[in-house]
């Protein structure tokens, strides 16, 4: 009964990491999408949404 309780929640944990990391990976396009339109607006700062973009990979990387 104990392994059987141990199995369910070990599988409900995997399955909200797993949305968890989901929408992580949906927020961080979302972003980088929403960076990169930004970049061809002349208004924008080139340095400034590069520096973004790189902070944004290296989040993506986690």
């Amino acid at each position: 009964m104990v392994d059987e309780e141990r199995r369910e929640a070990r599988a409900e944990r995997a399955e909200r990491f797993k949305a968890v990391s989901r929408v992580q990976r949906e927020m961080m396009s979302t972003a980088r999408h929403e960076v990169l339109s930004v970049r061809g607006e002349p208004s924008s700062d080139p340095e400034v949404v590069d520096r973004v973009l790189r902070y944004l990979d290296f989040r993506s990387l986690r």
